[in-house]
This record gives C-alpha cells, sequence and structure tokens, in this order.
C-alpha cells in the first residue's frame, strides 16, 4: 500500500495515513507551481493518411509539431530560427513530445483519406528554454530575463511567465558543465537517458533538464556507452560509474536520479485512488571523490481520467524538487516551520499567513482556494496539513492577512458547492462551506 511508502518517506513521524498524503503534497507544493508556472497553451491540427497502421498517433505527432513550432516562434526571432533552421528541424521539431505537458484532443474527423485532428497541447516552454540555451540558439541571459526572445510586431498568445531569473544563479553551478544520469521506473518498466539503451524520451528528464539549466548549468548530453542501469536502488549508477560517464562525456559534472512511480493505490480515508512519485538525486564530480550536492523530491497525485498525464505531472514534480535540492542555491529561502501533532498555536511565520479550511470541506473546494490563492501576485499557496483535524494552508505573501482573507473570499467555486465563509480568526484566516 502506499501508506507504506508515505511513512517510510515520512519516518517514525507519521501520525495517521490521512496526514502523510498531505504532508508530502505540501513538501513539494512549490515545485508544482513552479512548473505549472511555465506551460503555455496552443491550439493546432494535425493530419495524417486516414490508411497509416496508426493515423491518430502520426496526427496528434503532427499537431506536437506544430505547437512546438508556435512555441519556437514565440521564443526565437524570425533571425534565430532562419540562422538555425536545419538545427530546429533535427533536435526540436523532430523530437516535440519531449517538450508536451499534456494535451486534449477536441475533435476527430476523417475524410478524403486525411485523418484531422484538433488538438489543445500544452507545452512545457521552460523545458524548451533550456535546450534552446544547450543548442547555444539562445543565450542564457536572454533565456532567464524573457529580453529579445520575442521579435517585435510578430503576435502573441498572451504573456509567458518566465524561469527563475538569473540572479537565481549560484556561482558555485554557473558556466559548469553537467550531464544527466536518469532512471524513471514503474512497475517493471524502466528508461533510462544514458549507455547503450540510453532513450530519447525518458520520463523526467526535461525537468531535471530544466533546473540544471535554471542553475546556470551546461548540460552535455548523456554518453551512449558504458554501463546499463542498475534495476534495482534509489540511484541508477554507483558514484564511479557516474563519473566515468561524466569524463565519457565531457562534463565536470553527472547528476545521477533516479525516480520511481507507484501502480494506482487505494490510500485509507481519501476515495480517489493516489500515485506517489519519488526521485533521489546526487551531484558528483568527474575525477574526484567529492559528492557535491544530494537531494529527494516526493509527489502524490490523485489518480484521474488520463492517468498518463498525472503520473508524467507528479514525475516532473518529484524529480524537479530533488534536483533543486542537489542543487543548492547560494542563498536559500528561510525553512518554513515545522508543524507538529499540536498545532495549537501555530507557528509564526514572516511574511505568511495560514488558512485553516474546514475538515468536511470538499478536495475540489480546497484545491480551488489554493490555486486562486497561488494566482494573486506575489503570492503562493502550500497545502502543509491534511487530517482529519482540517486542511491546513501556508500562503506565503506580503500582503497582509486581511487582504488574504479577501483574496479567498473571491475563490470561484464549483458550481453547487456552496457559499465559502472566511474570517480572521485571532491571526488565523478560516475557511468553511456553507450548503446552498
Amino acid at each position: 500500500m502506499v501508506h507504506s511508502r508515505i511513512s517510510r518517506a515520512l519516518g517514525s513521524h507519521v501520525l495517521s495515513p490521512l496526514l502523510a498524503v498531505g504532508m508530502l503534497i505540501a513538501s513539494l507544493a512549490t515545485q508544482a507551481q513552479a512548473q505549472a508556472g511555465d506551460v503555455k497553451t496552443y491550439d493546432v491540427t494535425g493530419e495524417a493518411d486516414a490508411g497509416a497502421s496508426d493515423p491518430r498517433a502520426v496526427a496528434v505527432d503532427d499537431a506536437f509539431a506544430e505547437a512546438t513550432k508556435d512555441a519556437v516562434e514565440d521564443l526565437l526571432t524570425r533571425a534565430q530560427r532562419t540562422e538555425h533552421r536545419a538545427t530546429l528541424s533535427k533536435e526540436i521539431i523532430g523530437r516535440a513530445r519531449r517538450w508536451v505537458a499534456s494535451y486534449k484532443v477536441a475533435t476527430d474527423e476523417t475524410a478524403a483519406g486525411r485523418r484531422t485532428l484538433t488538438v489543445t497541447v500544452r507545452i512545457n516552454l521552460q523545458a524548451l528554454r533550456a535546450r534552446l540555451v544547450e543548442l547555444q540558439i539562445l543565450d542564457g541571459a536572454a533565456a532567464d530575463s524573457g529580453d529579445g526572445a520575442k521579435p517585435a510586431g510578430e503576435p502573441d498568445d498572451g504573456p509567458v511567465a518566465q524561469p527563475e531569473p538569473s540572479a537565481s544563479r549560484n556561482s558555485r553551478w554557473s558556466g559548469r558543465t553537467a550531464t544527466l544520469l536518469l532512471r524513471s521506473k514503474r512497475g517493471t518498466r524502466a528508461a533510462a537517458t544514458f549507455g547503450a539503451a540510453a532513450e530519447r524520451s525518458v520520463p523526467g528528464a526535461s525537468a531535471a533538464t530544466a533546473v540544471m539549466a535554471e542553475r546556470g548549468l551546461v548540460v552535455k548530453p548523456a554518453a551512449l556507452v558504458g554501463p546499463a542501469p542498475r534495476r534495482d536502488g534509489e540511484l541508477p549508477l554507483a558514484d564511479e560509474s557516474a563519473r566515468a560517464l561524466a569524463t565519457e562525456s565531457r562534463a565536470e559534472l553527472a547528476v545521477l536520479v533516479g525516480a520511481q512511480l507507484s501502480d494506482r493505490q487505494a490510500v485509507r480515508g481519501v476515495a480517489t485512488p493516489m500515485i506517489l512519485a519519488r526521485a533521489t538525486a546526487r551531484v558528483v564530480a568527474a575525477g574526484k571523490d567529492d559528492v557535491e550536492g544530494e537531494g529527494q523530491g516526493t509527489a502524490v497525485v490523485a489518480a484521474g481520467e488520463d492517468e498518463r498525464t498525472v503520473a508524467s505531472s507528479a514525475l516532473d514534480r518529484a524529480v524537479s524538487a530533488a534536483v533543486r535540492d542537489a542543487l543548492p542555491l547560494a542563498t536559500q529561502a528561510q525553512p518554513l516551520p515545522v508543524l507538529t501533532a499540536d498545532d495549537e498555536p501555530l507557528p509564526v511565520i514572516e511574511g505568511g499567513v495560514w488558512l485553516r479550511v474546514h475538515a468536511r470541506t470538499s478536495w475540489k473546494v480546497v484545491s480551488a482556494v489554493q490555486r486562486h490563492l497561488g494566482k494573486q501576485a506575489g503570492t503562493s499557496a502550500e497545502l502543509r496539513r491534511l487530517s482529519p483535524a482540517g486542511y491546513l494552508i501556508l500562503v506565503k505573501s506580503d500582503r497582509g492577512i486581511e487582504r488574504v482573507a479577501a483574496a479567498a473570499r473571491a475563490t470561484v467555486l464549483p458550481t453547487g458547492a456552496g457559499v465559502l465563509k472566511v474570517r480572521n480568526d485571532r491571526g488565523v484566516v478560516t475557511a468553511r462551506v456553507e450548503e446552498p
């Protein structure tokens, strides 16, 4: 059961199965928001010969390529696209699936021997930028700031969120070369970015590469020789093998990442099946015995109808968290307060407010409130606890408790959910739903 896995991840202080899930969700809430913040949606059309062996798959791939072309137009000037046309065609457009965060087929028609799909495709611009920087098509500083990326006079569908600013780069990492040695597992299926059996598209690889680029590393392709990844264990290779592969890839560092997804599993007290993603990262230097960084990441998501997309999102979040943890910035944010079983009074936080939501509130309402608060300027909302006592959300903001309460009060709830009542209760924002 996933509860036992969660217990091991949290240690001996797990208070309840439901609490365990909530704490795991909370631990990666910030990374989830960061991942979601740099994705742009494109509505495109994909076509294929209706007589092909799998015309729908071919049409979907065609749609992915069209969406990637649109994303490239958003990120590069016309001159850049012309100068690097061959490289873009091979490394970016030809590998369009790598940049797709999720997609949904709106229409599917067959006429005159052609299969035509209208598809809504969400492109991970962060990962795409990282690859453009790696290919030396886009300048790293411009990619961080967004300056000069969009040609003047060309239309834009809306603002595009940018990755961490260049100020976040750590001199410890900036300009150093690194190769990603990633193994992703689910059940008996494993895929790796390195070795003779390396695969072109490995779940979690784009997320890891994006974080490495954010930190200022120059990402080198992994060597396609050497040992195969270990099937068991947290990491795919021993340190010695990783250093050898880094040398083979002409990189100073090797970033080892082992990631694993659980199957759909029931959790006591939660009606929806859950999927757990866990990742471990380790940074070693080629030619040295040094371990320069270690990290772990965990994400828990509710399994939905599109399980493949949900699982991929969880894996990306876990991998991103682990790699960020292993590649720390020079100045880290103040650690978040640790909650205990007795959270009365709640620990004081600087620049933040606690939001307590009644335990009987539906999950759809809780997630709607959290998403709404997270969209406010200069605000983040992290679910820190999910237990029979209720939900506890940490809202990081400099807007003050009354404005946070007002923002929560303005949440648009799902149809028929009722009316959200929000008040300031002795320095803590409390929320409950009144039935319609």
